[in-house]
């Protein structure tokens, strides 16, 4: 939408977004994040390595399930709801509609690149909390998770869903969440030497 401010002898126009108020006053600004904290893989026992370093890192997944990119310059992440604070997230990261950006859990903070940033915390494989708060303190998406095994993740299915939060054999960090269906080749156990 366009907006019109008086200029001295010209009309300029400002870009901002409206952000639609009914019933409310008319206020500019840009609408909701629809960001959220998407797969998570605590217990990382080699399944996903870190392409930094190779490491079986700790590692969670943000998806923008937005029409618009998700700017998250000054956001912050943590793995303690109560302090907001811990990681700032960066100016430039941003992350595309319908895109995600895989953030490794490795206290290794001078890897982060704007393709992946490095967080400094850990994520217990005993369970905990995960957090994604804008600037001002605001939360977007928090969520706490128990035990996990270290040959699954866990997360939201479809992307950006509610929970109840699935587990998933097969984890997709950067990519969309999947779960394995009925319809896999079969697996068959070795067959041992045998004689006639």
């Amino acid at each position: 939408h366009l907006v019109p401010m008086t200029a001295v002898d010209d009309v300029a126009w400002d870009l901002e977004p409206l952000l639609p108020t009914p019933g409310a006053a008319n206020r500019l600004g840009a609408p909701p994040l629809l960001v959220f904290i998407n797969e998570w893989m605590s217990s990382n026992a080699g399944l996903v390595l870190d392409p930094a370093d190779g490491d079986p890192e700790d590692w969670f997944e943000l998806y923008n399930a937005g029409s618009t990119p998700a700017d998250l310059s000054a956001f912050t992440l943590t793995d303690v709801l109560t302090n907001a604070t811990k990681f700032v997230i960066p100016n430039g990261t941003v992350i595309p509609p319908g895109g995600f950006l895989v953030v490794w859990a490795d206290e290794e903070t001078g890897q982060t690149t704007p393709e992946a940033l490095h967080v400094n915390f850990k994520l217990s494989g005993a369970g905990e909390a995960l957090g994604l708060f804008a600037p001002d303190g605001a939360p977007v998406d928090g969520l706490s998770f128990g035990v996990q095994d270290p040959s699954e993740s866990q997360g939201r299915f479809p992307d950006g869903g509610d929970e109840p939060f699935v587990l998933m054999r097969l984890p997709t960090p950067g990519k969309a969440n999947a779960l394995a269906s009925a319809n896999q080749p079969p697996v068959l156990a070795g067959i041992g030497a045998k004689s006639v």
